[in-house]
């Protein structure tokens, strides 16, 4: 089929002469996420990759009220955001997201409804 990618599925086996594979995909800023969060936090919760509200509908609730539909029923989620969205970083805040670093260019938030004391 024209214009089709065949994908391949995650390699499940490491060679004998290298780490365990991760189970966090290796690409965007994943190894860099789970080194500040930790792997085992990651693994298997869920991820929101973006979320955006167009600028003149901001300030009347959106963006928390799409995590929420979005989240429902996910007791582990986590996201990144840029150190140059504070806009951002405060919505996240304010919803009780955990913050776990500050930078450089990205922040790595969680939420782990399992141990709510994790939250902040």
């Amino acid at each position: 089929m024209r214009g089709s990618r065949r994908c391949s599925p995650p390699r499940t086996t490491a060679p004998a002469d290298s780490a365990p594979p991760s189970p966090l995909p290796q690409r965007r800023s994943y190894t860099w996420a789970a080194e500040i969060a930790g792997a085992e936090r990651l693994t298997g919760a869920l991820e929101v990759t973006e979320l955006a509200v167009s600028p003149h509908a901001r300030g009347r609730g959106l963006a928390g009220r799409m995590l929420d539909e979005l989240c429902a029923g996910a007791p582990r989620r986590w996201l990144l955001t840029s150190t140059q969205a504070p806009d951002a970083v405060r919505l996240y805040e304010r919803l009780g997201w955990r913050r776990l670093n500050d930078g450089p260019g990205a922040i790595v938030f969680t939420w782990d409804m399992v141990a709510p004391d994790v939250n902040g």
